[in-house]
């Protein structure tokens, strides 16, 4: 009784949050309203750049006690999705999931977090930085979503942020030029796994994210890129590039043409 009226009398009551709180016994009451005041258990998570959906609901449950399975859902669901992006985007039928959406970033988030809270908090903060960078409209007539989807190739394939921009080229300028993109991560997205290398066979899986297999950009991003990866995507280089070829190092050798593209896999695989 006497610890309710110390509430009441602190205004404690009326500016409580939601969420968990660490109590130390024995205490006593004035203890207890002074981690009342301080708010809730903040926990600092960071979600790294090219993440999947599933992989950044797992880090959610891991660093803040947030649901995974229920940031799953809410990321597939429609009606959400919709709450979420009916101002940014006139056709949201395209858009299947949040995938893309999830801006890789360190937040400060309370212990055991309302998934959905945590979403908008993510979600917005994507916008915010498209925003930043995006200019009116793409070099190369791309739309915002499609962006959104090259950015998302780019931050899977590049390793060094100096060659984003060039890995950029090399996709415009195969859609330019009506080639399949045949980016080898949008695979492994079909695939649903990671493999070091992947096989004849696996090029052969019948699904749209399959770039080797269908032209032009998959139907929705492959991750969730970061800001460099998305600023590459806006703005692409320059190039006359058409293939690349990664080394040992992680770093890629570029060609114009498919002769050279062969030679320098040959020369990556047979040193």
């Amino acid at each position: 009784k006497f610890f309710f009226k110390t509430l009441i009398a602190d205004s404690v009551d009326r500016n409580l949050r939601w969420g968990h709180y660490y109590f130390y016994l024995p205490t006593n009451p004035d203890s207890l309203v002074s981690i009342l005041k301080q708010g809730p258990i903040q926990s600092l998570v960071t979600i790294p750049e090219g993440l999947t959906i599933k992989q950044i609901a797992s880090i959610l449950q891991k660093q803040a006690n947030c649901d995974s399975a229920e940031v799953v859902r809410l990321c597939y669901s429609s009606e959400f999705i919709s709450s979420l992006l009916y101002e940014q985007f006139e056709n949201l039928a395209q858009i299947k999931s949040l995938e893309g959406f999830i801006f890789p970033s360190s937040y400060n988030f309370g212990f055991g977090i309302d998934p959905q809270e945590a979403l908008e908090i993510m979600v917005n903060k994507y916008f915010e930085i498209e925003s930043e960078i995006a200019p009116v409209r793409h070099p190369h007539g791309l739309s915002r979503y499609e962006t959104l989807i090259l950015a998302s190739l780019i931050e899977k394939e590049a390793r060094f942020d100096s060659e984003r921009e060039i890995i950029a080229s090399v996709y415009i300028n195969r859609l330019n030029r009506d080639m399949p993109l045949q980016c080898d991560a949008t695979v492994l997205y079909a695939l649903g796994t990671h493999k070091d290398k992947l096989l004849f066979k696996d090029l052969e899986i019948n699904s749209t994210y399959n770039t080797y297999m269908y032209k032009g950009l998959p139907p929705g991003p492959i991750a969730n890129p970061g800001r460099i990866s998305l600023l590459a995507a806006w703005q692409p280089a320059e190039t006359d590039y058409l293939y690349y070829v990664a080394k040992p190092d992680g770093y890629h050798i570029f060609s114009t043409n498919y002769r050279s593209h062969i030679n320098a896999t040959n020369s990556v695989r047979n040193p």
